[in-house]
């Protein structure tokens, strides 16, 4: 009765769905994009079926068309910043989190990390590309944006190490290990110094322990390059400290290697 109005494309579209002729509300989208009134409608269902047949490439045409017509809309912006992030796209996501913040889908502290997350990827990227300079000045603009976030701190040492800036890098690893230590942190700061002995590595990563000495992943850290440098009553001192902060699997598992070395 109503032939081919807008509200009898999107029914019968949403019918086919229902009834499970994908094809059939395909089609019926894709007549709704030759609308005004409905090419909106058309694209969100296009975008769903794209999503749901793991169409990537179609899925982030369709949400990046969805955007250019309505950049406001909640499920739009949230839709095109998961396939930018699912498709490597960092940079266009990280414009992306400043109209999630006004549209107050982030928090101020979750769109400060989303920036850093993506500063990091971009980071990552250009490290993998043999663009250590570039990674470096990225890497550290994420690191300035979450100081407290060890991988953004890592991959920027990383870059700084390349460049032979190793004051930089150790600078940068201990920044981050005074506001939280993590494993990753000491890993990357024992590896700036390529050919030490594991005693001169214990001596240089003792700096460390300096910087925030009364923390379980200091305790263990220490523990497990004592350990390595045959240091053993240094071990046993960082492993009983590590006990005492709050025992954990971990730290049982490095107390049982200590005992059968």
């Amino acid at each position: 009765l109503l032939d081919s109005s807008a509200a009898t494309l999107l029914l019968s579209a949403q019918t086919a769905q229902l009834e499970g002729k994908e094809d059939v509300a395909q089609l019926k989208f894709e007549q709704m994009l030759k609308r005004p009134q409905t090419e909106f409608l058309g694209v969100r269902g296009l975008l769903a079926d794209a999503v749901k047949r793991g169409d990537q490439e179609e899925a982030l045409g369709l949400a990046k068309r969805a955007y250019e017509r309505s950049p406001n809309t909640s499920w739009v912006l949230t839709t095109y910043f998961d396939l930018l992030t699912r498709n490597g796209k960092w940079a266009e996501a990280y414009e992306l989190i400043g109209d999630m913040a006004r549209e107050k889908l982030l928090t101020g502290p979750e769109a400060s990390r989303r920036r850093a997350l993506m500063k990091h990827m971009m980071a990552v990227d250009a490290l993998e590309e043999g663009k250590d300079r570039e990674a470096l000045d990225v890497g550290k603009r994420a690191a300035g944006l979450a100081p407290a976030f060890s991988p953004a701190a890592v991959t920027a040492a990383e870059a700084a190490k390349r460049l032979g800036k190793l004051r930089a890098a150790k600078r940068l690893i201990e920044d981050c290990w005074t506001l939280e230590p993590h494993p990753e942190l000491a890993r990357a700061y024992a590896e700036l110094v390529p050919g030490e002995t594991a005693v001169e590595r214990l001596n240089r990563c003792a700096r460390l322990e300096k910087l925030r000495p009364g923390h379980l992943v200091t305790q263990m850290v220490m523990a497990e390059l004592a350990m390595n440098a045959r240091h053993w009553d240094t071990a046993k001192r960082h492993l009983d400290l590590a006990l005492n902060s709050g025992p954990t699997a971990g730290t049982y598992r490095l107390y049982a290697e200590y005992a059968g070395a």
